[in-house]
């Protein structure tokens, strides 16, 4: 199938990491999209500060020394250009509910004009365990593999929660061709 005809699709990598995601520098960060955060406390979710937030470790920070290894299978999978890398956690409780993408900081570095040039991968550090979840244009993913990942091109809703007692690790990848 070519990712040029879909605009989201799942897939695997063969797990070449070991556990030093869990030790990394998180800082629990704001959802960005102000709208967004606004709508979903009118649906009814009560983040404690007014909006949501999850663990990020950014592009700035010390990545794990196998990191090099995952962007070169995504630049020749994919075909991509001006990665940008995030690892997240998602503590017990944790929920970015459904929300489409804006990229409003890559496309500015970038100079992409249209949000639906970019293109973005997550993939999920572990194995699922209960109350892990992932939404992708209204169709739910659970119980994937270490290694399984999920790619959609810039508009495609989504969302990601943790309503179970473990935490839950994914590395995110933005980028266009």
């Amino acid at each position: 199938m070519s990712v040029d005809k879909v605009w989201w699709k799942t897939g695997h990598i063969n797990k070449i990491w070991n556990d030093e995601y869990k030790n990394l520098n998180y800082t629990l960060v704001k959802y960005s999209n102000v709208q967004s955060s606004i709508r979903w406390v009118k649906e009814g979710y009560e983040p404690s500060d007014g909006n949501c937030t999850i663990g990020m470790c950014g592009f700035d920070e010390k990545h794990p020394h196998w990191t090099p290894k995952i962007l070169e299978w995504l630049e020749k999978y994919f075909g991509w250009k001006d990665i940008g890398i995030n690892y997240f956690t998602m503590g017990t409780g944790q929920v970015i509910s459904t929300h489409r993408d804006e990229f409003e900081t890559y496309r500015e570095k970038f100079n992409i004009k249209k949000r639906s040039d970019v293109e973005r991968v997550v993939i999920f550090m572990e194995d699922w365990k209960s109350g892990h979840y992932f939404e992708i244009d209204n169709k739910p993913f659970v119980d994937w593999k270490a290694g399984d990942w999920v790619w959609w091109k810039g508009t495609v809703p989504h969302s990601a929660s943790n309503i179970g007692v473990e935490t839950r690790y994914t590395l995110q990848l933005t980028g266009h061709r």
